[in-house]
Parts: structure tokens; C-alpha cells; sequence
């Protein structure tokens, strides 16, 4: 089996969802970092979870090297642009819907997956 996946929670109040699911898949996954804006939210992953890496700047992210793929949980009118930020940085995409608000925004996102060849999935919060 190869090393579970590291991922980072983007949007860390909402993205709080999913960390049963998470569990679920702790062999598969690993959460390695959460982001936020909100220092409270940060603190309170940060203390159920003390060796999650917090971050209030989604650039942060990008460029944390243990990071292998974000999950984007932020308003959707970002979802696009970071992901195709996330696809640029080598970084695999779990988003949740919807993808883009445009046209535009879609094919975007579709050049940035094709030019990265990494992962993008969409997924339903439901």
C-alpha cells in the first residue's frame, strides 16, 4: 500500500464536516493541515487535532511541501480559482460543488486539470 494522502481542509469551519469521514479513511488519508481565516476556527482544529499545521493564508498552503492535495470547503465563487491556484501549485483537488460560477471559470478549470495531470474531483456535502 502506498503513504496515505496529505491533505489540508481549506475553509476549516466548514471543511469541519468532513473530518468523520476522514477517520473513516485514516488509513488512506491524512489530514495534515487545515486553513482558515478565522483564528478561532484554526485553534479549535489546532486543539482537537495538535499535529495539524494551521494556516490563515491559502497561499500558505499551496506552497507547504507536506501537502499533497486540498480540500476546498470556502464559498463557492472561489472554488474555481483556487483549484486551478491548487492544480498550478502540484497539488490533487477534492472541491466541493459547485466548481465554477461561469462558463469561463469551467474550461479554466478543465485546461488547469488536463495541463497538470493531477487528480480533480467534485464532491457533494450531502
Amino acid at each position: 500500500m502506498s503513504a496515505p494522502i496529505r491533505l489540508a481542509i481549506v475553509g476549516g469551519r466548514r471543511g469541519g464536516s468532513f473530518n468523520s469521514a476522514l477517520q473513516a479513511f485514516r488509513d488512506l488519508i491524512e489530514l495534515a493541515a487545515v486553513c482558515d481565516t478565522d483564528g478561532g476556527v484554526l485553534e479549535k482544529w489546532q486543539s482537537e487535532l495538535p499535529g495539524v499545521k494551521a494556516f490563515a493564508r491559502y497561499e500558505d498552503v499551496l506552497n507547504e511541501p507536506s501537502v499533497d492535495a486540498v480540500l476546498l470547503a470556502t464559498p463557492m465563487m472561489l472554488h474555481a480559482r483556487q483549484a486551478i491556484d491548487a492544480l498550478n501549485a502540484g497539488k490533487h483537488v477534492l472541491s466541493e460543488v459547485i466548481a465554477a460560477t461561469s462558463i469561463a471559470d469551467c474550461w479554466d478549470l478543465v485546461a488547469a486539470v488536463e495541463a497538470a495531470g493531477l487528480t480533480y474531483m467534485m464532491d457533494e456535502n450531502f
